[in-house]
């Protein structure tokens, strides 16, 4: 996953697409969205809350969630908005929102620039499988969390609310952040 974002941010063609492919691809894994929820994100659903940049995603079935993001991650989405304050958060150049081909295209295409043996095989999907898979690797792991996180359904008394929203002091998606961009700069070409 290192070498597909390093990939992303330094490699991506044509260049001028660079941060949106690494900001895309670093929301999609840092947060464990689903490519759905990433694609209906708009620019206006990035808010701060409790002392914690947060994105409010739409959920299978129409609920909403506010899902932390974490410094390194919302960096790269400052550098892809480039001052742009509506619309959706990753578009096309026009303006229009990007479609779930776009997105499979996307990862293929850095797949296949990163030399990953995973080219034919990899899409959104797998990105969110091995978030949760790095995520349940790391030495603070916590399943209870990962599955509120990953947007599994988790057993309990707690409300979806409740819970989303405890989500934000204590994401695995912090841990899997800081993680990830201490990968991304130790990969080499």
């Amino acid at each position: 996953m290192a070498l597909l974002l390093r990939t992303a941010r330094d490699h991506h063609q044509p260049a001028a697409y660079w941060p949106r492919a690494y900001a895309l691809l670093l929301v999609l894994y840092a947060l464990c969205l689903c490519v759905d929820s990433l694609l209906a994100a708009g620019v206006d659903d990035l808010g701060y809350e409790k002392g914690h940049r947060d994105l409010d995603v739409r959920l299978k079935g129409g609920a909403r969630k506010p899902k932390p993001v974490p410094p390194y991650v919302y960096y790269a989405l400052i550098v892809c908005l480039n001052g742009r304050t509506e619309g959706f958060l990753f578009c096309t150049a026009s303006g229009r929102q990007l479609d779930t081909p776009a997105v499979w295209r996307l990862i293929r295409s850095v797949a296949k620039r990163a030399g990953l043996p995973q080219v034919d095989s990899i899409h959104p999907h797998v990105m969110k499988h091995g978030a949760i898979t790095h995520a349940l690797g790391r030495p603070i792991a916590r399943i209870d969390k990962i599955q509120q996180w990953a947007d599994h359904r988790t057993p309990g008394p707690r409300s979806g609310t409740t819970a989303a929203r405890s989500l934000l002091d204590d994401s695995p998606g912090y841990d899997l952040a800081a993680s990830i961009a201490g990968a991304i700069d130790s990969v080499i070409d």
